[in-house]
This record gives structure tokens, sequence and C-alpha cells, in this order.
């Protein structure tokens, strides 16, 4: 994907390069207009020629200044809106990457994109259009000028500019190599501070605060040692390039009193031939520090596009309207994670409404991946799935989810009050999210929905925000109702009492709950045993305990973990 397309306003674009054309114009006359002051003005004593030349002078410096202020108001516009829209576009792709592509990079990797890349990129279009649409003209026009002047001056300047550009060639590939390490060690390193933030908790009971302290600082080095190398190389560039340019117009300054002796070259014309030297040693120094910053760019806009060029999740594209959810039935569903052996065989079983099932199985049986392929987050490797009697595919995934409450084992809760986090954008009455909350056996009144909910919901316990979450998805009124293990913070009384509650509106949906705990589901029609990557048993409560190996055991083990509880 080109980045190009985000860019807008093309044309100012176009008109702040011609705006900086035309400056370059009025600078290059300069020079001519100096040399005309001293050759025909101060030499002859023709006050009127030197009165005109600083006059023209005062006019084409004014002109000048104004076309550089407009330009770089046109860039500022530009660059900006370009920036808005990079990040929009790359927000919006991360919202709605596939589960599986966005679990190949880590949070601070695509906060560096949005942040950190997408500025180097706008950064890189501001300069473009202030440097790239002058220097290339001012030293072009200043080569001429130059050949112009004293065509044996102009030969020195054509010989060093090319071994100047070689020089800087070899620079660019240093940094760009450099800057891609870079790039990688800070999101590894900002990885590095949120996992820590995250478990700072784990790190204090542990006391691992030291080991942990020389991991970052072992990192931190790393990239101090990295910054410092490209900081050597970027400051190289201009230190050598000046000197390279400033020992060829030493050069150039001698062969024009040369000239000067035999009468080929005036006064008027050396001071010219400076300034043209001038502008060409500025505008070289111009491209040599955009350069460097397009190595950097160029590593940031790469990883932009890796971002940009995945395919969105297929939300809106359908084929068949879905406004409930009657049925929903696995046929011969197989799935396995990208790069890994198959992880789910063979699954068959159907879902109902009106009826509550669950889910059994051990820890990684795979009852958290069936119910993400429920929800659309993946999808089977073989086999299909049928709501309504229909495969999957021929609805949109935004009418699916739409009839879809779904309870994962995160229990994540925005920044915001409790009605925010609970309607999470739509237009709810007060009494739904009341009523949503009772359910979930957490009672709060119109006022207590107001109530601030802190980022990541750190000012409730786990068994409340587990709650909390259990009644965001009761709030939407859905057809399917899915629990991912979604009772494993709360104590027996509550789960009781939240089992009653949910059994209030069995005819309005169908349940789905997963849990490795039998107490947990053992209020529901029918039970679906996943073992060893297979479906092993599904049926009744007491079918299921006189037929399955599996729930056997498990009834063995936990309920003599229950009798030593008791004791």
């Amino acid at each position: 994907m080109k980045l190009s397309k985000f860019i807008n306003h093309k044309f100012l674009l176009f008109l702040g390069t011609f705006s900086k054309l035309i400056e370059v114009v009025l600078e290059l006359f300069l020079p001519i207009f100096m040399g005309l002051m001293i050759d025909e003005g101060i030499k002859k004593n023709n006050t009127q020629t030197v009165y005109l030349m600083l006059f023209l002078i005062l006019l084409f410096a004014t002109l000048g200044y104004l076309t550089t202020v407009f330009a770089h108001f046109l860039t500022a516009k530009v660059s900006q809106n370009y920036h808005h829209n990079l990040r929009l576009a790359l927000y919006e792709k991360v919202l709605n990457m596939k589960y599986e592509d966005r679990k190949k990079y880590s949070t601070s990797s695509l906060l560096n994109r949005l942040n950190n890349d997408t500025l180097q990129t706008s950064n890189a279009l501001a300069m473009t259009m202030r440097i790239l649409s002058r220097a290339p003209f001012l030293m072009i026009g200043s080569i001429v000028a130059l050949y112009i002047t004293s065509p044996n001056v102009s030969y020195v300047s054509m010989i060093v500019l090319p071994l100047t550009f070689v020089f800087v060639l070899i620079l660019v590939l240093m940094l760009l190599r450099f800057n891609q390490r870079l790039q990688k060690e800070m999101d590894r390193s900002s990885s590095l501070v949120k996992e820590t933030l995250d478990g700072i908790q784990v790190i204090k009971s542990f006391h691992k605060e030291e080991p942990t302290y020389k991991n970052f600082k072992n990192q931190n080095q790393l990239i101090v040692n990295l910054q410092r190398m490209l900081g050597y190389i970027s400051t190289l560039g201009s230190p050598v390039v000046s000197l390279v340019l400033n020992l060829a117009l030493v050069f150039m300054i001698y062969i024009s009193a040369i000239d000067i002796n035999l009468g080929s070259m005036t006064q008027g014309q050396v001071l010219s031939m400076i300034n043209y030297t001038t502008q060409l040693i500025l505008s070289m120094l111009g491209i040599l520090n955009l350069i460097i910053l397009y190595a950097k760019a160029f590593t940031s806009n790469e990883r932009i596009k890796e971002i940009l060029n995945y395919e969105n999740e297929n939300t809106l594209v359908k084929t068949e309207n879905l406004d409930d959810i009657e049925t929903i039935e696995f046929k011969n569903v197989s799935f396995a994670y990208k790069g890994q052996k198959e992880f789910l065989k063979n699954i068959n079983f159907k879902l109902t409404k009106g009826q509550s099932y669950g889910m059994i199985g051990l820890t990684g049986s795979g009852k958290s991946t069936i119910l993400k392929m429920l929800v659309g987050f993946l999808k089977p490797t073989e086999g299909e799935i049928l709501i309504n009697n229909r495969p999957m595919s021929t609805y949109s995934l935004n009418d699916i989810r739409r009839l879809v409450g779904y309870v994962s084992q995160e229990n994540y809760l925005f920044q915001g009050t409790v009605k925010d986090n609970l309607s999470m954008g739509f237009n709810y009455e007060d009494e739904s999210i009341i009523q949503a909350l009772y359910d979930s056996e957490y009672p709060m009144n119109q006022g207590q929905i107001q109530n601030e909910v802190k980022k990541m919901g750190l000012n409730f316990s786990g068994g409340q925000r587990q709650r909390l979450n259990i009644a965001r998805a009761l709030t939407k009124k859905p057809s399917i109702l899915l629990l991912d293990d979604a009772l494993s913070s709360l104590d027996n009384q509550t789960i009781l009492n939240l089992k009653n509650n949910l059994l209030k509106h069995k005819d309005s949906w169908i349940l789905m709950m997963s849990s490795s705990k039998l107490s947990h589901i053992d209020f529901v029609d029918e039970w679906i045993v996943i073992s060893q990557s297979e479906i092993e048993t599904v049926g009744k409560k007491d079918e299921v305990l006189k037929t399955s190996p599996l729930v056997q055991k498990l009834s063995i083990t936990q309920h003599e973990l229950e009798e030593v509880s008791h004791v």
C-alpha cells in the first residue's frame, strides 16, 4: 500500500512545492544583483545603478521571505493532515485486524508504530516540501550560474559533487541498518516496561526488583549504544561534506584569482561565484540532512505498511440477514493455530435456543478456542459452523456479534464509568443496565452506575470485574450468551444466585459456558466434554457422569478437594 494515498491536499502539496521553486529563483538572482552593483555601480561610480541593485536585492529578498512563509504554512497543513489520516488508518487497521494476526505484534510495537513511526513519516513529508522542493533546484541553479560565471571554476564543483554523493550513499546504508535494529529494540524496551508495570505486584512479592532493574538496564544500554552509533553516523555527514565543499571553495577562489589576473573575471563575478558556491554548500547540506531523515523514515514506512497491508476482518460483507440465532452447529470442525499442529479435531455438536450447555475439559483443552470461533475471532481450518442451518460466512460478523454476549477470561474494563463500560457506546436505558447488574449479582442504583472505573478496572476486585463483564454481556440482551470460565473469581453463594438468575432468561437465548469445574456447569441441560483435542461425550449430566472417564476423574478429584476444604 502506498502511503501517498493519505495525502488529501495534493494541490496544496503542489502549490507549496511551486512556492519553494519561486523562492529558489528569487534567491538565485541575488548574487547577480550583487555582482552588477560592484562591477557596474561601485567600480564605475554609478550611484543610480547601486540604488537600483539595492532596491532589487531588497525586493527579491522580501518576496523570497514571503514565499517561504507561505510555503511553510502549506507544509504544516499538508503534513499534519497526512499524519492525522495515517494514524486513523493505522488505528482502524489495528482495531479490525484478525485475531491471529493481532497476536503477532506486541502492544508496545503497535503503539510505537501509531505514534513514533507515523511522526517520522509526517516529518519526512514536511521536510520534503521544505528542502527537497528547494535544495535540488538551488543546487542545479547554482551549478549552472557558476558555469555561466566561470566555466573553469564550475568544473571543480562537478568533480567534487559526485564524490560527495558516494560518501552520502554509504552513510545512508549504514543508517538503514542500525535504525532497523533500533526500532526493534525500542519495541522490546516498551514491552519490557509494560510487562514490569502489569506485573509489579508479582515482582515485589518475589523480591525481584533488582533482577528486573538489571534486565531493563541492559536493554536500555543496548538502545543507548545503537543511538550513539546512529548519532556518530548522522553527525559525521555534515562536517565531512562541509569540509570538502569549503576546501573546494578555497580552490575555486584560487582559480578565480588567476582568472582576475588574466582579465577573464571581474571582482563582481568573484563575489557572485562565492555566493553561488555558498548556496551550493547549503543546498548539499540540506539534501544530506534530508537523506538522513529519509533513512530513518524508510524503516518507519516499512513498519507502517506491514500493518496496513494486513487484510481486515470481513465484518460487513453478507448474503443473509440475521435477526436472531435459533441454532448453532459445528460440523466436523478442526482447528490449528498457524505453524502448529492440529489443536481441535472433528468437533461436532448443536446448540438450540432455549437450552443451556456446559463445556468441560482440562486447562488448555480448547474450550476458549471453540468460544472464540463462535464469536468469529477464529475460523475453522476444516469443517464449517452453521447458524440457523446456514454457513456462518453468509452473515456479517457485525450482525453475529450484535447478537452474541461474550465474557472472556480477561475481565477487561475501560476507563470511564460503570455505565460507559456496560453500554459500550450504545444508548441503553438505565433500567436495562440496572437489571443486567442485578442479574449478574452486582446490584447498583441509578447513581452508582455513574461510579468511576479506573484504567483496567483496578479500583474493583477480581470478582467485581467478573460480574461487571457478565453484566455487560447481559445488557445487550443477546441471542447467545458465551461465558468463558466466567465464574472462577466468585464465591459459591454468588455463583448459586447467578445460576438462578441466568435460568430465568433460559427461553430467550442459548447459554454456553466453559469451565474445568463441574460445579460451575451442574445446572445446564447438556454437557460437552473435550478431551485430547476431541469431543469425548455430549449428553445430560447423569449420562456424562456414567460414560465419560474424564468427567469421572474430575468428579472424584474435585469432590476430594471440597472435602479437604470443609475440613
